[in-house]
């Protein structure tokens, strides 16, 4: 079995003697573990604890509101390059990169649960948790990039064995820049894949119940390249966002959005990048790229941040904001996210993040504290709406191998007017 280390603290002896729990930060942040870099980084289902994995052979949980960790999981035969939390924020799934191990982990202790076969799960490069919790969901490019669901109930007489395989697929989820991307629809009877090298999205049926288990129910085909894929919360939708090439041969992004059940698509926008759909489903938020004839280092109202009727595609609310762009082609907005009430989203850029009202389209609050200029970041935000987590990756500027910083705001604590000092891990 994998040695599980003793618990230990983030943060010194020194500041946890000085902070009470009443006092925690209103902000804070993770770098390493050890000497090693943190690669990723996920709220559980409850927004209480925090899964870090970093680039070699670890896993920690922290708590969510201090930064305290709890539990540290060093048992990896190999290094992680993927984590998932089940529905339940119970346990957790990780990958092993290179030898494409597939482990079960207890996050309350943080013990092994269960593997899957190594012969069978080999050279997985992409997991998930059905929403459910009863299935896991492996993509491979060994074995034509084979797709297997995994019995994942720990009470069951199958649990860990294979339930089903997508064979003879060549080019499934062969993502384009190495991207793999699958997800369970909500009654988790079927999947959507990405087959980048078929310019598809593809919907299977893998209820063990129907006579088409196992078959491809209809493709979604586009004119380009498929860069990402996106399920609606309620299953109705699909939005795949395409790369196409301008006049000029530019590459740039298109949002097609697809009817499930017709396997029509309902509408095309250019020029626009998809961020997310609001937890209701009936909703969805995008941005605009950076016009090309824009030049360097420009204040230019491009930040433009879109609500849209899932249903109708009416353009419900512009979110205007004022960003620098230092590259031509880019977008200047990283990422978006909305609360857990659909009523506000938070907008990160390179510099910040603003959270704002998107009814009234007003800015409410902004976060700062970006030490440096990022290349990308990446927002979650917990379940209770509480805490944004901000992934930033900076891969043109790795001082000592911190290339990825972890910031958990505290909003509550951020918003008062006495805040204690940012914390570092």
């Amino acid at each position: 079995m994998p040695k599980i280390t003793s618990l230990a603290v983030c943060v010194s002896l020194l500041l946890a003697n000085l902070l009470h729990a009443e006092d925690a930060p209103a902000v804070f942040v993770l770098k390493k573990h050890g000497d090693h870099p943190i690669h990723s980084a996920a709220f559980s289902s409850d927004g209480k604890k925090i899964a870090t994995t970093d680039a070699w052979r670890e896993m920690r949980i922290c708590d969510a509101d201090t930064g305290k960790e709890l539990h540290q999981f060093d048992g990896a035969p190999s290094p992680i390059s993927s984590s998932h939390f089940s529905p339940d924020g119970k346990r957790m799934v990780i990958h092993g990169r290179g030898t494409g191990n597939v482990l079960i982990i207890d996050v309350e202790t943080g013990k092994e649960l269960q593997q899957l076969p190594r012969s069978r799960g080999s050279d997985a490069k992409f997991i998930t948790f059905s929403p459910d919790g009863k299935k896991i969901l492996t993509t491979s490019r060994a074995e034509n990039y084979a797709i297997r669901i995994w019995d994942a109930e720990s009470d069951s007489a199958d649990y860990g064995k294979e339930l089903l395989k997508l064979e003879g697929q060549q080019k499934i989820v062969a993502g384009y820049s190495g991207f793999f991307t699958a997800a369970f629809f909500p009654d988790a009877k079927k999947i959507v894949t990405k087959n980048a090298m078929e310019n598809t999205a593809q919907i299977w049926d893998i209820d063990a119940d129907s006579p088409n288990v196992g078959k491809e129910l209809h493709p979604l085909k586009v004119d380009d390249r498929v860069f990402a894929i996106q399920l609606s919360p309620d299953g109705k939708k699909i939005v795949i966002q395409e790369v196409q090439k301008s006049p000029a041969g530019h590459d740039f992004l298109v949002v097609r959005i697809w009817d499930v059940d017709t396997g029509k698509e309902l509408r095309k926008l250019e020029y626009k990048q998809f961020g997310a759909f609001s937890p209701d489903g009936k909703k969805m938020m995008m941005f605009d790229l950076k016009n090309f004839d824009k030049g360097f280092g420009e204040e230019i109202e491009n930040g433009i941040v879109r609500i849209l009727d899932t249903e109708s595609g009416e353009e419900l609310h512009q979110l205007k904001m004022v960003v620098q762009v230092d590259t031509v082609g880019s977008s200047p907005i990283h990422a978006v996210a909305f609360f857990p009430d659909g009523k506000k989203v938070a907008i990160a850029d390179k510099e910040k993040i603003t959270i704002w009202d998107a009814n009234l389209e007003r800015e409410l609050e902004r976060l700062e504290g970006h030490t440096r200029q990022i290349s990308n970041v990446s927002i979650s935000i917990s379940s209770d709406g509480k805490k944004i987590m901000a992934i930033e990756h900076d891969w043109r500027a790795q001082v000592n191998g911190e290339h990825t910083t972890v910031r958990v705001y505290d909003l509550e604590r951020w918003a008062t007017p006495r805040r204690p000092a940012i914390m570092n891990f």
